[in-house]
């Protein structure tokens, strides 16, 4: 399955609308989104409205929480149906094909907000990295959160940066971050191959 794949949009609105039209013309079959679609709340209603024309599915960040869980009478008042009725469809982890998707690595519970804010460095070692793939069952680990673009195995972490393609070859494990949508960037994964095509907007967001 030819997945696209989006994280940290923050109401980056042209880039995300960017990504969403290559998608298109590489075929996507499903458009994955790892979380924080919020900013200040100025885009929003734009941004929400591109997710769902595209049918996205996914997960929520840290930014994003009080939209999709335990939605208060006030977060009701201040946001439109039409948001709240995207992002109540968000949900703490999702699985697609053995892989997993996640915002922040997937050793820590995204249901619990403190684990969710979770700022600790990146991890960089083999021992980072088992947390994670000891966690989970899954083939390949898909997170969000740091904006960039991370690789790793359970021997430890590879020197790529989302510069160019890469087979994540069965049967494998892999973890991966992905670049932000704020900073331009959106991946295409085929779940068959395990080709993953980083992909380069040319709008950035102009705060970015």
């Amino acid at each position: 399955m030819l997945l696209g794949l989006l994280t940290d949009i923050h109401e980056a609105v042209e880039p995300l609308r960017e990504a969403l039209g290559l998608f298109e013309r590489h075929g996507v079959e499903e458009v994955v989104f790892l979380g924080d679609i919020c900013r200040m709340h100025l885009r929003l209603e734009e941004t929400v409205e591109l997710l769902h024309r595209a049918r996205a599915v996914g997960v929520w960040g840290n930014h994003d929480l009080g939209l999709c869980r335990e939605i208060t009478d006030d977060v009701r008042r201040r946001f439109s149906p039409s948001i709240l009725d995207f992002t109540k469809t968000l949900q703490a982890t999702y699985v697609r094909e053995n892989c997993l998707f996640t915002h922040v690595e997937p050793w820590l519970d995204t249901n619990d907000i403190t684990q969710l804010w979770y700022f600790e460095p990146p991890p960089q070692t083999r021992e980072d990295f088992a947390r994670s793939f000891d966690a989970v069952p899954q083939r390949v680990l898909f997170s969000g959160h740091v904006h960039r673009w991370t690789l790793a195995t359970p021997e430890g972490i590879h020197d790529w940066a989302g510069e160019a393609p890469i087979r994540l070859a069965p049967p494998g494990r892999y973890f991966v971050t992905i670049g932000a949508v704020v900073a331009g960037h959106a991946a295409v994964f085929d779940t068959t191959t395990g080709d993953l095509i980083p992909l380069r907007m040319a709008t950035l967001d102009e705060d970015e």
